[in-house]
């Protein structure tokens, strides 16, 4: 990804993650609500799109056999250029006082300031895994390998662009 002087200067990398995607997803949600509570519609088409949500909780759908993935969470002030991500989607959500990411259990939370935020996720490498020899990696090992699927988090003042996909994989 190339970014310009002014862009990578209003990034931030929070922080990166070995998530297990459970049943193929994660969640991201508002730190004060139950993610699973109600559920939202799982169907065919929310599985090819990527993702699933109900108001204040965004369920993201992986590719790749193997539940381990890299999730990258980066804070922005401005829409990130994603050039060589395969699926983009971005997603509003109304914060109360941060947003917890999930996989079979909390793994993170990150504390905001009230208001609406854009949350762009973009995925890399959809369905490349690593081997069955691989998956036993330790961390420092798992992070060097962006070849896998990966994702990136992306959490921006809101944008207001509309919900969905910005840019999907041929």
């Amino acid at each position: 990804m190339r970014l310009s002087k002014t862009l990578a200067n209003t990034m931030n990398r929070i922080s990166s993650f070995r998530i297990f995607a459970d049943h193929y997803q994660f969640w991201v949600c508002e730190s004060e609500a139950d993610p699973f509570d109600p559920l939202p519609d799982f169907t065919d088409e929310s599985v090819k799109r990527g993702w699933s949500r109900t108001e204040y909780s965004i369920c993201f759908s992986t590719q790749a056999h193997l539940n381990d993935h890299r999730l990258d969470i980066i804070q922005c002030e401005t829409m990130p250029e994603l050039n060589v991500a395969e699926r983009i989607t971005v997603h509003p959500l109304v914060v109360q006082s941060g947003i917890t990411i999930f996989d079979i259990e909390e793994i993170y939370q990150l504390p905001l300031t009230p208001g609406t935020y854009s949350l762009i996720l973009a995925a890399y490498n959809l369905g490349k895994e690593q081997d069955h020899n691989e998956d036993e990696l330790e961390d420092e090992e798992f992070f060097k390998r962006l070849d896998w699927e990966r994702y990136e988090l992306y959490i921006c003042p809101h944008l207001n662009h509309p919900e969905g996909q910005m840019k999907v994989a041929n």
